[in-house]
């Protein structure tokens, strides 16, 4: 007997849905792979669509390229403004170890500093921060076991432990 539905079992072993044909599952129907219910809807199956490794989209879902990167993404609500982390050193000129929560902030501005002074990060490579001197003294800041470079007072400068010592990745010259 001959088929002339769109979906229909091709030799008993295959359900095949020729093109014009529609698969619908009811509701209380579930569709399984391998013994594993699918339980995403249509509409979160469809934000996947059209996805690009790697490059953020309207109204899609953002995926990981195989470097675990992901481009075009604009934080525009208010829990991701940063704020500027600060420290006094309240006359004094001791090493200043940022805590864990000061860790979280990327941007440090430390004050009044009666002598030349350290800001110690964890010598966690490729974690870049942001210090702004303020101390009214020479600020350098490196690892703990490790060296670091001088931010003048009055400037700023990028910086990033290599594993060992802290780096400059950029600073103001002027």
């Amino acid at each position: 007997m001959a088929n002339t539905g769109k979906v229909y079992n091709n030799d008993g072993d295959n359900l095949v849905v020729a093109s014009g044909g529609t698969l619908d599952i009811e509701s209380g129907g579930a569709l399984e792979i391998a013994g594993v219910a699918i339980t995403a809807s249509a509409a979160e199956i469809n934000t996947l669509d059209n996805v690009t490794g790697g490059a953020a989209a309207a109204s899609k879902a953002v995926v990981l390229d195989s470097a675990k990167n992901v481009s075009g993404v604009k934080l525009t609500d208010a829990q991701h403004v940063f704020t500027v982390g600060t420290h006094d050193y309240a006359g004094a000129a001791v090493a200043w170890t940022l805590s864990a929560a000061e860790l979280l902030k990327t941007v440090h501005k430390p004050t009044n500093a009666n002598g030349n002074c350290d800001a110690i990060i964890p010598a966690t490579a490729g974690i870049p921060y942001v210090f702004i001197n303020g101390t009214g003294q020479a600020l350098t800041v490196k690892t703990a076991a490790g060296t670091g470079p001088t931010i003048a007072n009055g400037k700023a400068c990028i910086v990033m432990a290599d594993g060992t010592n802290v780096i400059a990745l950029a600073s103001a010259s002027a």
